[in-house]
């Protein structure tokens, strides 16, 4: 018994040990720990361009460098200026998005949409109209009106059933051609896709009410399309006469582009489609069901190489000749993944994500809810909710129950719900039964508390969330403390910038230079030209038009004031006053030097090289600045714990 307690000890002890941090070093006793450190160097290191710092004791006392500048950020109190605190808190925002969603649901959301993209449905369906804000009884009629009309459509046929019931009204029966997903709500489109061919389904509810689906046909997806058009309106109302000059008028362009007129300029001088007419009749992206014309898309997707034209066609917006520009086959899932994620956020299947994330959440939380807190709040609710008039007693304790429980540590009570209604009524329209429209309300209250919980603890509960946000706390903080401390001193500390400059001008130096011209050239012959005509003091801009074409560039010139050492100029080239001798710097580039105004090595002026004297006065404060952090903190390195670093590091 004693052995097994031991060997129990020695696991407990060993597994505290495992999962106990170790400090690498100390900062006035505040510790910095070795996983902090070796994730910051693995994920560095391959920026490091210096590669002395990628010596893990160099590397090292960068870090601790950079540990000194966050502590004397935090000691000067920029983590509480208001400008950091706005730029922060916005990230922090933005950021959490990213982990507040249920990445499961979310990949089988998009594997599910990629998978129904393949595919496009031609249906037809009837719809009786009730709104989701509809009372019990109403929402019951319209259900059973929807069941008798598939009851009717499987024993009489659906076409026969459309044509009885629509009324347009309150009734509709539709043709809806073909479509993919994204392109009808969710819950239709889920049921499209699930009914087989030939089939009608069961009844389906949406925003828009009751609808019943007939599956007509799938086929493979056509992908997208760019296509352009020349339309000359017509319909069915107008005169016979006009009909007929509108075919004729089509037919004659339709002939001016057989003979190659340019369908750009023909759609601008002839169609009627304003809204493209003036960019040569392009049309945004087309798919199916994307415009309200079976005939034009069968058309367009029937053209098979860009540049192609259609005959012209009649729709019920008048005649059309289509041009094909590009095709767009349906991509890869890699290929499509982004855009389907931006489709599913703007989707009302987005809502089946946070439903799964919040179920998830609940059962991390210990999710508890008190009936009679609940009890207690929706009898507080009364009619003039419907008038958003609606108050209750703030001053009665009763409401101080709780509602329910998140974690076991954070209690929401009765009248924060209360409350939050109370302030929101404003929003609200259309309350047509209070009990059921507070039962609705709560479930989203909840929700939002779950998320805000979920949010507050993020960085406790992700350590990757953890750790960027730890790493743009600390880069923003770096920026302002830099600037404060030593970019906006180094340019407007123009005392100490000359003081500087003075101390160290012979590491401002011109070297020998002078105003030069340094003609390349294509051949040496060309090149003894070149150099005749430059000593007979022909101007730059001559010599290029003799010797240049447009077929051909035989010499080109660099012009400026060049020191000795400048890449322009030839190598062994001295820089001496009037026109040099030609070099060959290769088989198919001849060089020629045209100097004047030489000047021996000086020392530059302030003005000359002030960005540069900015940049090493900006070096030089932040090293002295940096010695002094160093010698106002203890800094105590664990010569222990670095050992067993090196060995992890590139790990």
């Amino acid at each position: 018994m004693k052995n097994t307690i031991f060997l129990v000890f020695l696991m407990l002890s060993a597994l505290t040990s495992a999962q106990k941090k170790e400090v690498i070093f100390t900062i006035d006793e505040s510790p910095v720990y070795s996983d902090e450190f070796i994730r910051i160097y693995n994920k560095n290191i391959d920026l490091v361009q210096d590669e002395s710092q990628k010596d893990v004791d160099e590397y090292l006392q960068l870090f601790i460098d950079y540990k000194l500048k966050i502590k004397q950020a935090e000691e000067l109190g920029l983590d509480e200026d208001k400008n950091f605190l706005r730029e922060f808190n916005g990230y922090k925002r933005q950021l959490a998005k990213n982990y507040l969603t249920d990445t499961n649901a979310t990949e089988k959301l998009l594997n599910e949409a990629y998978n129904r993209s393949q595919q496009e449905v031609k249906a037809q369906h009837i719809l009786v109209i009730v709104g989701d804000a509809a009372s019990p009884e109403d929402t019951l009629k319209a259900y059973n009106q929807i069941v008798a009309y598939r009851k009717d459509a499987l024993k009489n046929g659906f076409d026969a059933e459309m044509k009885k019931v629509n009324n347009g009204k309150t009734v509709y029966a539709e043709d809806l051609g073909y479509f993919s997903a994204f392109r009808m709500v969710y819950p239709f489109e889920t049921v499209a896709y699930n009914t087989s061919v030939g089939e009608i389904s069961q009844p389906v509810r949406t925003r828009f009410g009751y609808h019943i689906i007939k599956v007509l046909d799938k086929r493979q997806n056509r992908g997208e399309l760019d296509v352009a058009h020349i339309m000359i309106a017509s319909n069915a109302k107008d005169p016979a006469d006009e009909q007929q000059h509108a075919k004729e008028k089509i037919d004659r362009v339709y002939a001016e582009l057989l003979g190659g007129a340019d369908f750009d300029a023909m759609a601008k001088n002839f169609s009627e489609d304003k809204a493209s007419a003036q960019n040569g009749g392009r049309m945004s992206k087309i798919s199916s069901g994307k415009t309200t014309s079976p005939i034009f898309e069968d058309t367009a997707f029937s053209l098979k190489n860009p540049g192609d034209i259609s005959h012209p066609i009649k729709t019920k917006f008048g005649w059309h000749i289509i041009k094909l520009i590009k095709k767009y086959p349906l991509g890869t899932f890699d290929q499509e993944k982004r855009m389907l994620e931006m489709k599913i956020k703007d989707d009302s299947r987005s809502k089946y994500i946070t439903e799964s994330f919040i179920k998830k959440l609940k059962a991390e939380y210990d999710f508890s809810e008190n009936e009679e807190g609940y009890s207690l709040a929706l009898n507080a609710f009364d009619e003039n909710l419907k008038t958003r008039n609606w108050t209750f007693d703030k001053g009665n304790d009763k409401y101080s129950i709780d509602l329910f429980t998140i974690n076991n540590d954070e209690k929401v009570t009765a009248k924060e719900f209360l409350e939050w209604i109370e302030i929101r009524q404003r929003r609200f329209n259309n309350v047509v039964n209070v009990k059921d429209f507070v039962a609705e309300s709560y479930q989203y209250f909840v929700q939002q508390k779950i998320m805000d919980y979920r949010e507050a603890h993020l960085a406790d509960q992700n350590a990757e969330y953890a750790n960027i946000l730890q790493e743009y706390r600390d880069g923003l903080l770096l920026f302002d403390l830099m600037e404060h401390q030593i970019w906006d001193k180094a340019k407007e500390d123009t005392v100490g910038l000359k003081k500087f400059y003075n101390a160290h001008k012979t590491d401002y130096k011109w070297k020998k230079r002078g105003t030069v011209s340094v003609a390349s050239c294509s051949s040496k012959e060309i090149a003894e030209k070149v150099a005749a005509k430059l000593k007979n003091g022909v101007a730059i801009d001559a010599i290029k038009e003799s010797f240049n074409s447009e077929e051909k560039i035989n010499v080109m010139f660099s012009e400026g004031i060049m020191e000795i050492d400048n890449d322009n100029l030839p190598e062994n080239y001295t820089l001496t006053e009037g026109v040099s001798s030609v070099y060959e710097k290769n088989t198919n580039e001849f060089l020629v030097v045209a100097a004047k105004e030489i000047k021996e090595p000086a020392i530059k002026k302030l003005d000359e090289v002030k960005g540069r004297v900015i940049s090493d006065y900006q070096k030089y404060l932040e090293d002295e600045w940096m010695s002094n952090l160093r010698k106002g903190h203890a800094i105590e390195v664990n010569k222990k714990v670095l050992k067993k670093v090196k060995r992890n590091v590139g790990k």
